[in-house]
């Protein structure tokens, strides 16, 4: 704001506003001379006018360089001075023996500085001695084997290789800001399949070769028109489909269900699969697919009224089957996942369970200690080999009972993300206390190795027997008693109050008919 003038940057583009009318200017192109309403601008802002002219950092034939824009004239010119670190994103005027000269910040994270003096039409560079920082961490992938994992940074989206058995950790390409990423084997090939903010992009990724112009490799940016998508929430592959969902763009609504078959490349995008609300979760059930809903929009939008909602949406003709809502004014569904053939997922800050046949909620747990909402992409949940659901929600790691929905233990505060490895370990993103963002990967072992069978029956062979199934002891269900066929703890769970008499009789009955 300068001069009666108004100059917005938006999407890497300077349009100018007259404060006074609210009208918007058009901009004359200096070297060609052509009358538009927007002219390249690379970096955050502008500076403050200075004889008359507002200066920004522009696209020039090889590389950033320094722009004005002429208040008078309405004219945008660029400059023969490369700002050599890239964009400017800070401005400031001073004055050096009589002369004006603008400093910019210059590049994300390279401390580079860039110097115009505006009398004599000399530019320099710099580069700060800035002590580094560390980078916040924004997520953590485990590869299939679980022998590595992945790191990403927030923000400036570099990313790290741990070798879980040495700890060596080693820099990988640089992707962007991971909002999502799955480690999948595909045509016997490891691949990390990821979606990247700010540009919605989508990719596929190869840590074991090296990097070129097609590792990492891009499917589609979903960021323009006519699905403008930024945020993919939820990155899955199944059945040779890279599956995502997505939050609009900044102050848009209407989140979407991207597919890529990857194969053939095709893309489709379906857009506001849910009228208004974000899409940020997924799974799969045989033929059939699931998605959770955020009341959300792209950022700086407010949450619409209702609730988030679960959908079965039919991958074919790409609309919405059925419809239900987990937990009324629900902000977000934010994780799902299949567990014996019904789905579980995370509303908030509520673990709820889903009957498939009927498509009716059969069971929800509040976790202990934790209330309000939360954001798209703001949860997981996956089954750990202990047999217990691995949820993390609010800044917190927990781990649930399946069976119970009520019996649950807290594994550890201030963390982001929470991965289960085939390895059995679970991967998180922890701060500090103190600290407003994570700066540290952690791994949490078990100590149980057991696999308790966690159906929610209890089964003899593949029979069921219609007993519920439950934990009788520390990693020990009743399911895995009947399979080792002992009678007699069966009678001294009936004496704890464990099972019933009757429980126990059916039990037996179905041991005797095999």
């Amino acid at each position: 704001l300068d001069q009666g003038v108004l100059l917005v940057t938006n999407d890497r583009r300077l349009r100018v506003f007259d404060t006074a009318t609210g009208d918007e200017i058009d901009v004359v192109d200096a070297e060609t001379g052509e009358v538009t309403r927007e002219y390249s601008c690379t970096g955050r802002g502008t500076s403050q006018a200075r004889d008359g002219r507002i200066w920004f950092s522009t696209a020039g034939p090889d590389g950033t360089v320094l722009g004005s824009y002429e208040i008078a004239t309405r004219t945008a010119s660029r400059t023969e001075h490369t700002t050599y670190y890239g964009s400017l994103v800070g401005y400031h005027w001073t004055s050096e023996d009589d002369h004006d000269v603008l400093y910019g910040f210059a590049g994300n994270y390279l401390a580079g500085a860039f110097r115009y003096d505006l009398q004599a039409d000399e530019s320099q560079r710099y580069t700060f001695a800035l002590s580094p920082a560390p980078s916040p961490l924004g997520n953590i992938v485990a590869s299939p084997d679980g022998s590595q994992v992945l790191i990403n940074a927030f923000l400036n989206g570099n990313g790290v290789r741990r070798d879980v058995a040495t700890g060596e950790i080693t820099d990988i390409a640089r992707l962007g800001q991971v909002e999502d990423w799955t480690w999948a084997e595909q045509d016997d090939e490891s691949v990390v399949y990821a979606g990247i903010y700010p540009n919605g992009t989508l990719l596929a990724y190869r840590p074991d070769q090296d990097e070129d112009e097609a590792n990492p490799y891009r499917y589609v940016e979903l960021k323009g028109e006519p699905h403008p998508q930024i945020r993919p929430q939820d990155v899955q592959v199944n059945d040779g489909v890279l599956w995502a969902t997505s939050e609009p763009d900044y102050g848009l609504r209407g989140g979407a269900i991207t597919t890529v078959d990857l194969a053939s490349g095709e893309v489709v995008v379906t857009q506001d699969v849910v009228s208004d609300h974000t899409i940020c979760a997924l799974t799969f059930h045989e033929d059939r697919v699931f998605a959770g809903s955020s009341r959300n929009g792209g950022t700086g939008t407010s949450p619409v009224d209702g609730s988030a909602v679960l959908v079965e949406f039919d991958p074919t003709e790409r609309t919405v089957v059925r419809t239900l809502t987990p937990l009324e004014g629900a902000a977000s569904v934010n994780a799902l996942m299949i567990h014996d053939g019904r789905l579980v997922g995370l509303a908030d800050t509520t673990v709820f369970e889903v009957d498939l046949d009927d498509f009716e909620l059969t069971r929800t747990f509040a976790l202990p200690d934790l209330s309000g909402t939360a954001a798209p992409g703001g949860g997981d949940i996956a089954l750990h080999p202990s047999g217990h659901l691995a949820v993390h929600c609010q800044s917190t790691a927990f781990l649930v009972d399946p069976l119970s929905f009520e019996r649950t233990s807290r594994v550890l505060d201030r963390c982001t993300r929470l991965v289960v490895s085939s390895d059995r370990s679970l991967w998180t993103l922890w701060r500090p206390d103190g600290v407003s963002d994570p700066q540290h990967h952690v791994r949490i072992t078990l100590d149980s190795e057991a696999e308790p069978d966690v159906r929610r029956q209890v089964h003899v062979g593949e029979s069921t027997t219609g007993v519920a199934n439950r934990f009788v002891a520390t990693d020990r269900t009743l399911a895995d008693v009947v399979a080792d066929a002992d009678n007699a703890e069966l009678g001294r769970l009936v004496a704890a109050g464990r099972i019933t008499a009757q429980e126990r009789a059916e039990l037996a009955r179905a041991l005797r008919n095999g």
